[in-house]
């Protein structure tokens, strides 16, 4: 038994994908006005989070190797956000760890939430 294959038209293909990419665009708006609206105190969030660095300024500043900064993800010291490939930190919360990391206290979830509430 012959398989059939399934032929298609370059011109049908790229309808196709231009009605994929408007269905994935409004579903993106859907969710942008869904969260805007629901959730009035998500831009106050991201007015403090306006000062934003990424991983290699963390890397200088900290003082630290990436393998470490992963580390300290894991376990949940330093948080971060996506921005495409890239991950932002707060310049906020980096220099709290750093004043926390130079204090030479061990570093814990508490100790840092405790230096972050002392400001």
């Amino acid at each position: 038994m012959l398989k059939k294959r399934f032929v298609i038209d370059f011109e049908v293909f790229n309808l196709m994908l231009r009605e994929l990419r408007l269905i994935k665009k409004e579903l993106r708006n859907l969710k942008q006005g869904a969260g805007s609206t629901a959730n009035a105190k998500a831009p106050a969030a991201k007015r403090e989070i306006s000062d934003k660095i990424y991983t290699p300024d963390v890397l200088k500043k900290l003082k630290i190797t990436a393998a470490t900064l992963i580390s300290y993800e894991k376990q949940g010291l330093l948080t971060y956000h996506k921005e495409g490939r890239n991950k932002v930190y707060s310049e906020a919360e980096v220099m709290a760890f750093k004043k926390l990391k130079g204090r030479g206290k061990r570093l814990k979830k508490t100790t840092l939430a405790a230096v972050k509430g002392g400001k």
